[in-house]
């Protein structure tokens, strides 16, 4: 359920922006440059899912014995607060960002 859970996060709204243009897909997350804005709001927050559910495995090796503990919990709730923080990283970054002429025209 964590892969699907990871996958929906971080798979499908790519997939969906960028569909099969595979150069999108290299430039953005190969050499993490996105340009545009549609590429900055998918850019972010798959990155803090993947951040945040790889930080979110650190309690686990933990002995509290807590139930919240256990896997996959704090790695779907890393997952999920990572989103959240890349989903307002890039609001915050797309507000304050200037994008060219020669961008606006190419994206329409």
């Amino acid at each position: 359920m964590f892969s699907l859970f990871i996958s929906l996060l971080a798979i499908w709204p790519p997939a969906i922006a960028f569909k099969d243009h595979g150069p999108v897909w290299s430039r953005v997350f190969s050499d993490s440059s996105p340009e545009t804005i549609p590429e900055k709001l998918v850019y972010y927050p798959t990155v803090g899912s993947v951040v945040g559910a790889w930080l979110g495995s650190i309690v686990i090796p933990l002995d509290w014995d807590r139930p919240w503990q256990v896997w996959p919990i704090p790695c779907v709730l890393g997952a999920y607060f990572g989103y959240t923080t890349g989903t307002i990283i890039s609001l915050v970054v797309c507000y304050f960002s200037k994008e060219s002429a020669a961008q606006k025209k190419r994206r329409q």
